[in-house]
């Protein structure tokens, strides 16, 4: 039962509070009083599609929280719900929340705790009969026809039915297990094949945090001394033996004509100055050139051992800690399968030992739903009659093509079938 609803920006509602009492409520109103929003934001709850529409002009989001109670007749089905999806119970009530923005985002939280379309459709088919336009072609669906069998029944409240979804819960667990080592032999083999060519692949890359930041280190200093050294080499081309042989040249040309002219001495004497200056840069810029640590066999051993990184960093993570992670999953798996024909002699064994039991609880829960779909169809007749269909015939039809698949509320497939007339 839905107790309290808030809505929050939803088109003309800013905020709102509403209580509901137990029985019957009636929303009443002019045209334009906002009922319908009301009944969408509980749709909203349910898991209906959300458009941006409703949202208040001017705002960024809108939000709609509904608290409801837990009535009896569903609680064993809501403690399921909550078992299978790890949601925290709170007494008998339940809390939902759920924010959609403009952006298109879909905050869906159930008791706090965030929550999925699909999970909070499940629960609310649980928690709520909605009754919308053209909802009275769910007749057609034969899996309704189940549900209005075990509404009446109370089966979900039965010890067999009790035992049998705690069963199921079992088989689940055990094909998941199975699953995880393969559909078949084959699937192993193929599986185990990848594995070990992954496991192989790290193994051989030796990869560690310590090594790639030492490589990171090494690469940057290396690329820094490259573009050093390269504009040292450019400096030393252009002032080599030729520029230092051309001054030589002008300087002792300049002495020449000194000797017609005194001002042209000093001249002579400054590029003779400058000849030494040049002399002693170019010994120095070929020391540091000599001197320097720069391997290139070095760099391009660097840069290989790095792009082993890079691939492995495309492939198993975008760290050296993200793939060293993997690389211990990939080994445990890897281990698993390969040892794993043992485990599978077991948990085949204890499937066939749940099926059985489970194939015999099914056909316990059959029989109780026949004599209940019995007793049902006779108070519809009844009531059919009263409604002056003298003819009408309702009967419960049990599916007994395939007993052996198993559903997770028993092995049956059921069909309402109706007569208006005789014949």
């Amino acid at each position: 039962m839905l107790e309290t609803l808030e809505i929050h920006n939803i088109a003309l509602i800013e905020n709102e509070t509403i209580d509901f009492d137990n029985g019957l409520n009636v929303l009443t109103g002019e045209t334009g009083a906002g009922k319908s929003l009301i009944i969408d934001a509980i749709g909203i709850l349910l898991g209906n599609k959300v458009t941006r529409s409703l949202i208040k002009s001017g705002e960024t989001s809108c939000k709609v929280i509904g608290k409801f109670f837990i009535e009896n007749y569903v609680e064993q089905e809501f403690l399921l719900f909550c078992k299978k999806y790890g949601i925290n119970q709170n007494d008998n009530e339940v809390i939902i929340s759920r924010t959609f923005s403009q952006s298109g985002k879909n905050d869906i939280r159930i008791n706090g705790e965030m929550s999925t379309l699909s999970t909070l459709k499940e629960l609310s088919s649980i928690l709520v009969d909605a009754h919308f336009q053209n909802d009275n072609q769910k007749i057609f669906s034969t899996d309704e026809h189940l549900k209005i069998l075990d509404n009446f029944a109370q089966t979900t409240k039965t010890k067999d039915f009790q035992a049998y979804v705690d069963s199921y819960e079992k088989l689940q667990q055990i094909n998941s297990k199975l699953l995880q080592y393969g559909q078949n032999s084959s699937d192993r083999l193929t599986k185990i094949d990848i594995l070990s060519y992954q496991s192989k692949e790290l193994s051989d890359a030796n990869i560690s945090q310590d090594e790639y930041d030492d490589l990171q280190t090494k690469r940057q200093r290396y690329m820094n001394i490259g573009k050093i050294l390269s504009s040292v080499n450019l400096a030393f081309d252009c002032i080599g033996d030729n520029c230092i042989n051309n001054i030589s040249r002008a300087k002792n040309e300049l002495f020449q004509a000194s000797n017609y002219d005194d001002e042209i001495s000093s001249l002579a004497d400054r590029l003779a100055s400058a000849q030494i200056e040049l002399d002693d840069i170019k010994d120095s810029l070929q020391n540091y050139i000599q001197n320097s640590d720069y391997n290139e066999d070095e760099m391009q051993k660097i840069e290989d051992r790095l792009d082993i990184y890079h691939k492995l960093f495309r492939k198993y993570g975008s760290t050296v800690s993200e793939i060293l992670k993997k690389q211990q999953s990939i080994n445990k798996e890897l281990d698993l399968l390969q040892n794993s024909a043992n485990t599978i002699d077991q948990l085949e064994k204890e499937k066939n030992i749940i099926l059985k039991n489970l194939y015999d609880i099914a056909n316990k829960i059959e029989q109780y739903r026949k004599k209940y779909a019995l007793s049902l169809c006779q108070q519809i007749t009844k009531n059919l009659h009263l409604l002056g269909m003298k003819n009408a015939v309702v009967e419960y039809d049990f599916d007994q093509s395939d007993q052996k698949k198993l559903y997770k509320n028993g092995h049956d497939k059921v069909e309402i079938l109706f007569s208006a007339n005789l014949g």
